[in-house]
């Protein structure tokens, strides 16, 4: 089944493994559930492709949330140099096929994994714009399962409250921005600084593996900045 099928667009079915934060809208993405791998929904009427909460809402009026599986319509690829997998979405409201528990996903999940220690090609928490102009980036989303992880929560340059995670991957340290508004609501009362795993009800038994998003062009060095769009606890 191909995405691109004329401008009455095609159906495809994805496993949701974000839905973030991204400026004033969201960012959604997933895996295909065909195995034709990763697929980011953007907007033709917002110029960094971000999707309003409204578009982001299925047939059943609930938000679209980690591991549903939904079926929404693509109209053509839109790929940039830092995004490759964007695909433009039609404004038709998007199915909710089934609500997928932890197990029936877990494969997909492993399927997907990063293992590292770069991330989409580097070991920093950013890449500049200038260099995935001149060479597009093979991939802006990643499935990984960090070996340590703690949270710290700061304060950004506009002064906002800002939760981070701190990750090892395979012997590289992320400090990255979470982007993930269920899992930041999670945190809201922890104070400033740095926790472990535990502090967010994630105890060592439990898997953690982050969805990991490279974000649009930003700040005066138009860096794009490496994101955990979504945290996914596994049994």
């Amino acid at each position: 089944m191909s995405p691109d099928q004329g401008a009455a667009g095609s159906a495809v079915d994805i496993l949701c493994l974000a839905n973030s934060r991204k400026r004033s809208g969201r960012c959604v993405a997933g895996l295909r559930v065909d195995g034709g791998g990763w697929l980011r929904p953007v907007s033709g009427s917002d110029p960094t492709g971000a999707l309003t909460i409204k578009a982001c809402r299925l047939d059943d009026g609930t938000q679209a949330t980690l591991l549903d599986v939904i079926r929404l319509t693509v109209l053509r690829p839109l790929p940039e140099p830092h995004q490759p997998e964007n695909w433009l979405v039609a404004t038709r409201r998007w199915n909710l096929v089934e609500r997928c528990d932890i197990a029936a996903a877990t494969p997909l999940l492993e399927s997907a994994l990063t293992s590292g220690p770069d991330l989409f090609g580097s070991l920093g928490d950013r890449i500049p714009y200038r260099e995935l102009r001149d060479r597009p980036s093979a991939a802006s989303l990643a499935v990984i399962e960090p070996q340590a992880v703690t949270w710290r929560i700061s304060t950004s340059f506009r002064g906002n409250r800002q939760t981070r995670a701190r990750i090892t991957l395979s012997g590289a340290l992320y400090d990255l921005s979470v982007t993930d508004p269920v899992f930041e609501k999670h945190l809201a009362a922890l104070p400033a600084g740095v926790h472990t795993r535990e502090a967010a009800g994630i105890t060592a038994h439990l898997r953690v593996l982050l969805t990991v998003s490279l974000s649009e062009p930003f700040g005066a060095t138009a860096d794009c900045y490496k994101l955990v769009a979504a945290v996914i606890v596994l049994p």
